[in-house]
C-alpha cells in the first residue's frame, strides 16, 4: 500500500455531553481510576485521531444507511484502497 496524500481537517470540538476517552492501565488498585484520561507530553488531555476517525466513520455509515446488521467487519483488498466492507464502491471506504 502506498500513501497518496493527506487530508487535514481543522476545527474546534465542544463536548455537549460527557466525554470518555480513556487510556489503558496495567493494574487496577482499590480506589483507583479504572480508565485514566489520555494526556499529551504536557499533561493536557486530548482526543486521539483514531477516536475521531472511528466516530466520523460510524456517523457517515449511519447517515448513508450502510451499517452492518450483523456487526461484522469485512476487509476486501482492491488495487486502489482497502475496504472495511465487501462493497468496492462503498462511499465510506
Amino acid at each position: 500500500m502506498k500513501l497518496l496524500g493527506k487530508v487535514v481537517i481543522e476545527g474546534k470540538i465542544r463536548a455537549e455531553t460527557g466525554l470518555s476517552i480513556g487510556g489503558s492501565q496495567v493494574g487496577l488498585e482499590i480506589g483507583g481510576v479504572d480508565r485514566p484520561v489520555i494526556k499529551d507530553a504536557e499533561g493536557k488531555p486530548y482526543i486521539p485521531g483514531s477516536s475521531l476517525k472511528g466516530k466520523m466513520r460510524s456517523l457517515l455509515e449511519k447517515e448513508l444507511g450502510l451499517t452492518d446488521k450483523d456487526k461484522r467487519v469485512w476487509v476486501v483488498k482492491d488495487r486502489i484502497s482497502i475496504h472495511m466492507c465487501n462493497d468496492p464502491g462503498c462511499k465510506v471506504c
